[in-house]
């Protein structure tokens, strides 16, 4: 039996199918860039990617996060919600410093994402 939730759900989404407005997620292959899409044999540009510094796309990147996270001596993964709700961590508190001295700052602060950051 169809709850009325349910149908109207689904008309909702009947209706962003019949203008096109329908989305999905694609999923992008394992060894493809993440930085380009591959369609077929056309490599197209991604202007809509937030890693502006290429930090998902590194194999050096990674290669130093992994051999951090083997070596932590606390949780790496951080907390499960806001850093102001759930609390600090030195390893957040250490990157922070480090940028900071890094980029010759005054201070840092990490963000989610570069959108979180161009949006405060």
């Amino acid at each position: 039996m169809v709850t009325s939730l349910e149908k109207r759900l689904q008309e909702a989404l009947d209706s962003r199918q019949a203008r096109s407005n329908l989305r999905s997620l694609d999923l992008i292959p394992a060894w493809a860039p993440k930085n380009n899409l591959i369609s077929l044999k056309t490599t197209l540009i991604d202007f809509s990617s937030n890693d502006y510094l290429s930090f998902a796309s590194s194999p050096h990147l990674r290669h130093l996060i992994h051999k951090n996270l083997l070596n932590a001596k606390e949780n790496p993964l951080g907390p499960s919600s806001s850093r102001l709700l759930d609390g600090n961590t030195s390893l957040h508190q250490n990157l922070e410093k480090d940028l900071t001295k890094f980029f010759r700052g005054q201070a840092g602060l990490l963000f989610n994402s570069g959108f979180d950051a161009n949006i405060v």
